[in-house]
């Protein structure tokens, strides 16, 4: 039977679905002995140095802050000098629904912070104080202990904690477990960004010898869009993701231009991709000096989420070699590395 009132419900069903896009959150409270003048919250997969993120004032040794968010999700709480010095000690928290108090100490005694409200936040702090509870011999025992509670605990918490170690920056040897447990974690929270992000982050440490690269088109600096493959089928190729803030990616990207010269005239091929933030004014003076005799294209503002998905997200830049068939045969080789397998594979 036809309803007598279609509007009113259409109405409603939006009303409903509107106010389970956005909830608020208010984050308050007081930092002892203040020497900072704000906090910054960043979700793991965050940079502090380029990436939007929280940042809430403090005043006369206090802060109160009102944030929308549309999925309760986990942050590192850092006092706001990480943000100059690029790094620093942090407390994990959980943004969700409600009121969170929090009463934040210097550096040294972070261990002493303190976290009120949120159920999220109620089941970190007890999974914090179960492993303290542990006294681990090494880094090895509690990884292996972690890894057992986020497979036996199906909730957002060990979600968050999948993630944690997915961009800690170790390498990961056996990714089964992580795995395992993503798709498990997936299936229970199908709609939440951490299916998604660590669905790439996986996918990105399978980037190993043997590995078939992963495709994608990113603009060259003039913005023509460029495929990866249309510029490497067939051909043996190095695939450079590097930065201008990166010094470590120049400086090894300037010491295999002689390997590449010798053997470009032999069919070897390099594409460069430039991981830029915010605009790419540094990338243009830098490629005007031309000093790199390849192909260099723009992932500004990670808008592929390419460090992701070759499995470096917490670094400048990688350097994956593939052969002709688009197998990786070495990853980050050094010069004389790749000169090595560049004289097997093009006599």
């Amino acid at each position: 039977m036809r309803s007598k009132f279609p509007f009113l419900l259409i109405l409603i069903s939006i009303f409903a679905s509107c106010s389970q896009e956005h909830k608020e959150v208010v984050i308050k409270g007081k930092l002892i002995d203040p020497s900072s003048d704000t906090i910054v919250l960043l979700k793991p997969y965050q940079d502090l140095r380029f990436d939007d993120i929280i940042e809430i004032p403090i005043v006369n040794g206090s802060f109160e802050k009102r944030v929308e968010i549309e999925y309760p999700e986990g942050y590192y709480l850092m006092l706001g000098e990480a943000k100059e010095n690029g790094g620093g000690a942090f407390m994990p928290l959980f943004l969700e629904e409600g009121t969170i108090d929090l009463i934040i100490y210097p550096e040294s005694d972070f261990k002493k912070n303190k976290i009120q409200g949120g159920r999220l936040n109620k089941d970190l702090i007890d999974y914090t104080a179960k492993v303290e509870e542990q006294n681990f011999e090494n880094w090895e025992e509690q990884q292996d202990w972690t890894k057992n509670y986020i497979k036996e605990n199906t909730s957002l918490v060990s979600y968050f904690l999948l993630l944690q170690e997915l961009t800690s920056g170790w390498e990961i040897e056996n990714l089964e477990p992580y795995r395992q447990s993503h798709k498990n974690l997936a299936a229970a929270f199908p709609n939440h960004p951490y299916s998604e992000i660590t669905e790439k982050l996986i996918g990105g440490f399978d980037m190993k010898a043997g590995k078939k690269y992963i495709d994608f088109s990113a603009p060259d600096i003039e913005g023509k869009m460029v495929s990866l493959s249309e510029q490497i089928e067939g051909k043996v190729a190095l695939i450079n993701l590097w930065a201008t803030w990166c010094a470590p990616c120049i400086r090894k990207s300037r010491e295999i231009i002689p390997v590449v010269k010798e053997y470009q005239k032999k069919g070897f091929t390099v594409i460069g991709v430039a991981g830029e933030f915010k605009s790419t004014e540094n990338l243009e003076k830098f490629l005007a000096r031309k000093e790199f005799p390849w192909l260099n294209l723009v992932e500004l503002d990670r808008e592929n989420n390419l460090w992701q998905k070759y499995g470096i997200p917490r670094s400048g830049g990688g350097m994956f070699l593939v052969n002709r068939d688009g197998k990786i045969l070495l990853k980050d080789p050094t010069a004389e590395e790749l000169k090595v397998e560049l004289a097997k594979l093009l006599p």
